[in-house]
């Protein structure tokens, strides 16, 4: 799983958010077609409280998801799995990873 202790001294304390895309996942070559999964991270700095920044993450997700359904590309497909979510205590941020299933014509 990636984390950000890796791109610490690269954020910016005046960022309110960010988005990753972690390809480190597997992408099969099946001679005819391509699959595999991707992941994107969308962080957002908690509100003054502390607590989740959900009108932030919110905005993000739903960004991209008009990305991902408005796809009207026929060499691939980009399929949504799930959101998994959480905090990272060393970049004091919350997250939202969306995984992505990829299948390449």
């Amino acid at each position: 799983m990636f984390s950000l202790i890796h791109c610490r001294q690269l954020i910016k304390d005046s960022w309110k958010d960010l988005l990753l895309v972690d390809c480190s996942y597997l992408i099969r070559d099946l001679s005819a077609y391509g699959f595999g999964t991707i992941a994107i991270w969308l962080y957002a700095k908690p509100m003054p409280s502390g607590a989740k920044n959900v009108p932030v993450l919110s905005k993000m997700e739903t960004a991209l998801n008009e990305i991902l359904f408005s796809n009207e590309n026929p060499a691939y497909q980009l399929i949504r799995r799930g959101t998994r979510s959480g905090y990272d205590s060393t970049a004091k941020l919350h997250y939202n990873i969306v995984e992505i299933q990829i299948l390449t014509a």
